[in-house]
């Protein structure tokens, strides 16, 4: 009860800065995406794995909470929150389930509650996808390791919440691919490799696992995101080392993420050689972790921050051990040291360990508060909404409204009137992106302008 009571309380101290953050730039698009086709299709599209329906458990997160609360990013923060404290619950028994000690498996939660390379995970709700993947992987891991290593196959129950939390998963983000290969990697390090002694039957759920991940690969990627152009593939080894450079800037808090392969190449050896060097299954299966399950972002272009929140659970787990580690050998070697000699061993190391995790935190939370300081990319999303709120403008069913003008680059003025007027057969057309003629701007139901930073009403045959 006392390390859960302190990673609450360092979770708060590290992200409470962050309850007054507004919209983030991609929210009004996630948000009018999952409204605009009815709480009908976001039920049934999550079993639909050969569609190509956008990451329908998102909409899971975003309508419930907009019918209740609209615009306001304040409840969109809190539950955010709330779902950060889920995962950071599960990586204890997740850690534990695995083989880590108690300690390490506290330690590795306390690197999750608040890691400042992934800051956008805890502040920015357009990273809902990333987050939900991250729980419903681990606990679909959980749940899988619970049965797994007490010998036992799962029974009916385990296996239909195995499934259910699959599914979950794989309805998140596209990350979750990755997890059969996991499952497979955890049978064969933990229970040995397949053979005519040992029964077949254990691969049996991973099987269906991967048939599961290629209907959801026909479906998602290659008929839906793999077309657009911001999830285009690029295998070269210059996307590699991009992302690499921004993987470790963000895992490892570095300010300047270049230096070419020679720095990256080291730490690849470095956690090789630790997680290889003995016979721990443990340490193994988190160096599959945190190869494997990048892999999907890795050719990407852009890809860093909170989209790293599935690889984190790895190598948080890995860098707990490592971390206490070094603490017990420092407590060891400061037996001897004057003014320690009178410490027995486990106060030399909870002293050793409370001194890594005051220096983690402060860490932490100098760079969160550095990132907030700086952020600003929702603000024009923020005063388009109040001047929404200001003016109050209403559109009848079956209308067309026309905006003459707005402040964005991108389709972000629709996404918010779609929002703001909550009618779905109520037309939005922005002059600036598909203009219209002046024969059809007079048949506009309501026209709007962005003037001087206000929105005002212009025309429009309902006036």
């Amino acid at each position: 009860m006392g390390f859960a009571l302190l990673i609450a309380g360092y979770f708060v101290f590290v992200t409470w800065g962050s309850m007054g953050v507004p919209f983030a730039s991609d929210d009004m698009m996630n948000l009018a995406e999952h409204w605009r086709h009815g709480p009908f299709r976001m039920f049934y599209s999550n079993f639909l794995l050969w569609h190509d329906f956008y990451r329908p458990m998102g909409g899971v997160f975003y309508v419930p909470i907009f019918h209740f609360f609209g615009l306001n990013p304040l409840p969109y923060h809190i539950a955010l929150k709330g779902l950060v404290l889920v995962l950071i619950a599960l990586v204890y028994p997740l850690a534990r389930g695995l083989g880590a000690s108690a300690l390490e498996s506290w330690f590795a939660a306390l690197i999750v509650a608040g890691h400042a390379g992934l800051v956008n995970l805890y502040f920015e709700s357009s990273y809902i996808y990333d987050l939900l993947c991250a729980i419903f992987c681990a606990g679909a891991l959980l749940c899988y390791v619970r049965y797994r290593s007490l010998g036992r196959p799962l029974d009916g129950t385990s296996t239909a919440l195995f499934f259910t939390l699959f599914l979950c998963a794989l309805n998140s983000k596209e990350m979750a691919v990755t997890l059969p290969v996991m499952l497979l990697a955890y049978e064969w390090l933990y229970h040995g490799p397949p053979s005519a002694g040992r029964s077949l039957r254990r691969f049996a759920i991973p099987g269906i696992a991967v048939a599961m991940t290629a209907v959801f690969l026909y479906g998602r990627v290659f008929r839906g995101l793999g077309r657009q152009p911001g999830y285009l593939v690029d295998y070269s080894l210059t996307r590699l080392l991009s992302f690499q450079q921004r993987q470790f800037q963000a895992l490892f808090l570095q300010t300047d993420p270049s230096g070419g392969w020679a720095p990256i190449v080291l730490v690849w050896l470095a956690a090789t050689y630790f997680a290889w060097r003995r016979n721990r299954p443990l340490l193994r299966f988190c160096w599959i972790w945190i190869v494997l399950t990048p892999l999907p972002l890795e050719f990407l272009e852009g890809r860093g921050g909170a989209t790293l929140a599935v690889p984190l659970l790895g190598w948080a787990i890995l860098g707990a051990e490592a971390a206490l580690g070094l603490a017990r050998r420092i407590a060891q070697d400061m037996e001897g040291e004057p003014g320690f000699g009178r410490l027995r061993l486990p106060a030399r190391l909870a002293l050793v360990t409370s001194g890594l995790v005051i220096a983690w935190a402060g860490l932490n939370k100098q760079r969160f508060e550095s990132t907030l300081e700086t952020y600003s990319t929702g603000l024009p999303t923020m005063e388009v909404i109040h001047q929404f709120q200001v003016l109050n403008p209403k559109a009848r069913p079956h209308s067309m409204v026309v905006f003459l003008n707005d402040p964005f680059d991108s389709w972000d003025m629709s996404f918010i009137a779609e929002l703001w007027f909550r009618d779905r057969t109520v037309a939005i057309r922005l002059q600036k992106k598909t203009p219209l003629t002046p024969a059809q701007l007079a048949r506009a139901d309501y026209v709007f302008d962005w003037r001087g930073g206000r929105l005002i009403a212009v025309g429009g045959t309902a006036r």
